[in-house]
């Protein structure tokens, strides 16, 4: 069954994306899994430094 979550695009240099590719291969997670998770680490940074969202 498909997600029904909200889907967006990412433009990004291939570089970027070449060295996430390295990052979620070494955390066994998906792209989508591993840029889920790094915006939620900013998310949670931003929150300690600014209060909560």
């Amino acid at each position: 069954m498909p997600s029904k979550k909200p889907q967006f695009v990412i433009r990004a240099e291939q570089e970027i994306l070449d060295k996430i590719a390295y990052i979620e291969s070494e955390n066994e997670r998906s792209s989508t899994q591993e840029i889920v998770y790094l915006i939620k680490q900013r998310i949670k940074s931003y929150e300690q430094e600014h209060g909560e969202i």
